[in-house]
């Protein structure tokens, strides 16, 4: 399931293994996605949402990055059979990555994804 270093091209964008430098952009796009998909303000500082995404949730999970222009658009943190988190920025919805990166878990899973 490591896929360190892999990326591809998609549209101009590409999903890439995830990396620290990428925390506070993909974070903060997580936020906004997250208030808008369930109309609720993040509990949680964003010093505490980059502490769970660099020394939890990466810990669990694979974290991959859909990027443009080296700049994290969309997340998916998943392992062999589960997708725990999956985010796509609000500008960039409904251009295709939320499915691209969904494809992209399901490559490296035991055949089966659970949400």
């Amino acid at each position: 399931m490591d896929n360190e270093g892999e990326s591809y091209m998609v549209k101009g964008w590409r999903i890439i293994a995830y990396e620290k430098k990428y925390a506070l952009s993909t974070v903060s796009f997580w936020r906004e996605s997250k208030e808008a998909a369930i109309g609720q303000k993040e509990i949680h500082s964003m010093t505490e949402h980059i502490y769970f995404l660099n020394h939890m949730l990466t810990k669990q999970f694979q974290v991959d990055l859909a990027v443009l222009n080296e700049t994290p658009i969309g997340m998916i943190a998943y392992n062999e059979g589960v997708i725990n988190q999956l985010y796509v920025h609000l500008a960039h919805q409904g251009l295709g990555i939320g499915g691209a990166l969904l494809e992209h878990a399901k490559a490296r899973s035991c055949g089966r994804l659970k949400l």
